[in-house]
């Protein structure tokens, strides 16, 4: 799905409640559904499954989450549920990322992959064989190197917030205290002053010492 959250509005009843204070002083309120938002996730995922509520061939496998869906099974009853789910898609006014030139089942079948990516993991359908994206090992070499003490941590506003957003998820899991991680968390919230969404790649925020040693902190603490 296309820019997932943003296809969801929110009613005039509800944005009084999804205010926030811009930089000129005045107070905004979203019309739209705000990512990050705690029941966020689960308002898309119901609005994916009610899409994908239709029979199909048992033969078809449909994995989704969130805003990702991936059909697996033999050629032609695959191409079946794929239209279905387009006209479905089509009908609520729903936009997706990556979609066939239209409904017919020629442009669905030019769509068909012998491997291909699913969630940080690259799948060999062919060879019934999967591993990890380079996307993916390429985030996991970035939180090795920045729990490595002995190296300089300097990261951008984006790979900043996804390690941030593995540390909030492991300090939920195991109960940790967030306290003794302030100087982390200082320089996590200035990190992203400087930052638009054009910059987000771009802004550098480097560790002082302090953070970094907090840093290393979670890092033996969370494994």
């Amino acid at each position: 799905m296309k820019s997932c959250y943003d296809q969801f509005s929110l009613g005039e009843n509800v944005r009084p409640f999804m205010c926030l204070l811009g930089p000129d002083g005045a107070v905004y309120a979203l019309s739209r559904l705000a990512m990050g938002l705690r029941p966020a996730c689960e308002v898309a995922q119901a609005a994916l499954w009610f899409l994908l509520d239709f029979d199909r061939d048992e033969r078809v496998t449909v994995d989704s989450y969130i805003d990702n869906i991936r059909f697996v099974g033999p050629r032609e009853p695959t191409v079946v549920a794929i239209r279905t789910f387009l006209e479905r898609c089509e009908q609520a006014g729903v936009q997706l990322d990556r979609y066939p030139k239209s409904r017919n089942d020629e442009h669905i079948r030019a769509l068909d992959e012998r491997q291909g990516d699913f969630l940080g993991e690259h799948y060999d359908y062919a060879e019934s064989t999967r591993c990890l994206t380079q996307k993916t090992i390429a985030k996991l070499e970035i939180v090795r190197d920045a729990i490595d003490f002995t190296n300089e941590v300097t990261l951008s506003a984006r790979q900043f917030s996804a390690l941030m957003g593995l540390f909030f998820w492991t300090a939920s899991v195991l109960s940790i205290k967030l306290a003794p991680f302030f100087h982390l968390l200082r320089a996590y919230r200035n990190s992203g002053a400087d930052a638009s969404n054009t910059s987000f790649d771009v802004v550098k925020t480097t560790l002082n010492a302090t953070a970094k040693r907090e840093l290393k902190q979670w890092g033996l603490t969370a494994g």
